[in-house]
């Protein structure tokens, strides 16, 4: 896979205890066939608080389009502001990171 600059993303307004799901549209990449990742932690390299994989399928690939999903059940991340990013893969040896950011996630209203 080539090497890429990771574009910067910040997600915002998550909100803790809903349904989530987020889309990445990459016009010019094709991810049929690739497998992905995408970690949430309190800051880059620190304690890992939520996994999306395609192995876990808390992401789907289709084409051009990635997609973040996770449970209301699952999606209990205390509120604030983590880092993340999402990496592409075919193999070990052949990663890229495609996106980096900010995670922000609020409380929920009604519990």
């Amino acid at each position: 896979m080539p090497s890429y600059i990771a574009s910067t993303q910040r997600i915002k307004l998550a909100r803790k205890g809903d349904y989530f799901e987020r889309e990445f549209i990459f016009n010019t990449l094709n991810l049929n066939g690739k497998s992905a990742k995408c970690q949430v932690r309190t800051e880059p390299g620190g304690t890992l608080l939520l996994e999306f994989s395609t192995a876990n399928s808390r992401i789907i690939i289709s084409g051009t389009s990635l997609k973040l999903v996770c449970p209301a059940d699952e999606f209990n991340l205390s509120p604030g502001e983590y880092a993340y990013d999402i990496q592409v893969f075919t193999s070990a040896a052949d990663v890229a990171t495609l996106i980096t950011g900010t995670f922000e996630v609020i409380d929920e209203t009604t519990t």
